[in-house]
């Protein structure tokens, strides 16, 4: 029997699997079945609604050997997390499922009021700025926001790191 393998996408903070992440997927012969080629790339994949990737099911023969499968692109609103490669040995008639995981992108929500009457206040600019990993000075801008009717200006899609919101025209 040709063994099995599927590819699991989960996101690493609520669990639920990921629809439209992109692996590559390579084998490389372990000698262990007559006629498997030495090595192949089977190709980019992309992970269905349930998360997955059943490369059993997807008329391509599986050998046993090893299978390197790489992320090459996370699914939208999410940032890869490592290990981005993970390799697996399958012998005849096994069936294996490597997980992968996700961090959804971030969102900076700032929210003005009057100090006194405790209204929101719109017209607000705030000017965002991205220091990196945990420190530094200065910062990439990556924006400025003016807050709406409600108060609010928010970032969405924001990677992970240090962020630095200033009120730059109150």
């Amino acid at each position: 029997k040709t063994p099995e393998l599927t590819i699991f996408k989960e996101d690493s903070v609520a669990g639920a699997p990921i629809e439209g992440a992109k692996f590559r997927v390579t084998y490389t012969s372990n000698g262990e079945a007559a006629g498997a080629p030495a090595s192949m790339d089977f190709g980019i994949f992309v992970t269905d609604a349930s998360g997955q990737i059943k490369l059993h099911e997807k008329g391509k023969k599986l050998y046993p050997g090893e299978y390197t499968v790489t992320e090459v692109e996370p699914a939208p609103g999410f940032q890869m997390k490592e290990p981005l490669t993970q390799k697996v040995i399958l012998h005849g008639g096994e069936s294996k499922t490597l997980t992968f995981f996700n961090e959804p992108l971030n969102a900076i929500v700032v929210e003005k009021y009057d100090s006194v009457t405790h209204e929101a206040l719109p017209g607000c600019t705030f000017q965002l700025k991205y220091l990196g990993g945990t420190s530094g000075t200065g910062g990439t801008v990556i924006g400025t926001k003016v807050t709406g009717k409600n108060g609010t200006a928010i970032w969405t899609g924001l990677t992970a790191g240090t962020y630095i919101v200033e009120e730059i025209d109150p």
